[in-house]
């Protein structure tokens, strides 16, 4: 997660299943110093949760407010953050975490936002394959670039992971979902990636990856990428493996206006 500036960010973890018996703890890492740990045995902050429950349509069970430390606001200077979500009792289950910006709009709003977002997990089969979701805002079309990284992670740049545990071949699958007024919400498809450099504006993607901070995807890989341009509404992306391919990966998505 990439924030510029100061922001107050609403943090919530929780599990999928309301009726598994985890005690989800959610922890967040600044240089990797951790700045912030939370044990969400029950409904924490409430007050806070229910004042900002506008962002999150109501959905909330488990949540707090983050406001970045005082410490690392410097006016105009990216600022990198991790969040790891774990079981308190060390258990293996399956987990959400969302990030909502809660920060007042301001006059400079727009260099005032979150920017990337990243996320890392195992990639498995049926309902264990990776989902990244977010929302465009505002009232025209963002560009952004979206990104399933898997054989790469082996690089030194991508943390050097065994190549035996990286998904060797991710594809990506961008679905946008519409909420009708007198229908239940469904989902469209709008794209989708195999081999980043199959697309058609790879060279641009090239450059916005560079342009963006994110690390340059290796010529000849099968990692995987999106630049498109989207209207305001809700996305979700899928990265799984080609033929029944496993392993773990990164989803990522950038603003790249």
């Amino acid at each position: 997660m990439k924030v510029p500036m100061k922001r107050s960010i609403l943090l919530f973890f929780m599990t999928i299943s309301y009726v598994m018996a985890g005690q989800p703890k959610a922890t967040m890492l600044y240089k990797g110093e951790n700045i912030f740990e939370k044990h969400f045995d029950d409904q924490a902050e409430v007050d806070d949760i229910m004042d900002l429950r506008k962002h999150t349509k109501g959905t909330v069970k488990n949540g707090v407010m983050v406001t970045i430390p005082p410490s690392v606001h410097v006016v105009g200077t990216p600022h990198l953050f991790t969040i790891v979500a774990t079981d308190k009792a060390q258990g293996d289950k399956l987990g959400l975490v969302e990030v909502f910006d809660a920060t007042e709009a301001s006059p400079d709003d727009a260099q005032n936002r979150l920017v990337n977002l990243a996320t890392r997990g195992f990639v498995g089969l049926g309902d264990e394959v990776l989902i990244g979701g977010f929302i465009v805002d505002g009232g025209g079309d963002s560009k952004l670039l979206i990104r399933g990284v898997g054989p790469a992670l082996s690089l030194p740049q991508f943390g050097g992971l065994d190549s035996d545990d990286a998904l060797s071949d991710p594809k990506i699958t961008l679905r946008k979902t519409e909420f009708p007024p007198d229908a239940p919400p469904f989902s469209t498809f709008i794209d989708e990636n195999d081999d980043w450099e199959s697309a058609g504006n790879s060279e641009e993607i090239d450059e916005i990856s560079d342009r963006v901070g994110a690390q340059l995807l290796p010529e000849g890989g099968k990692d995987t990428a999106l630049l498109i341009d989207l209207t305001p509404g809700l996305y979700t992306f899928v990265m799984e493996g080609v033929d029944s391919d496993t392993g773990v990966g990164i989803v990522e998505v950038f603003l790249a206006d």
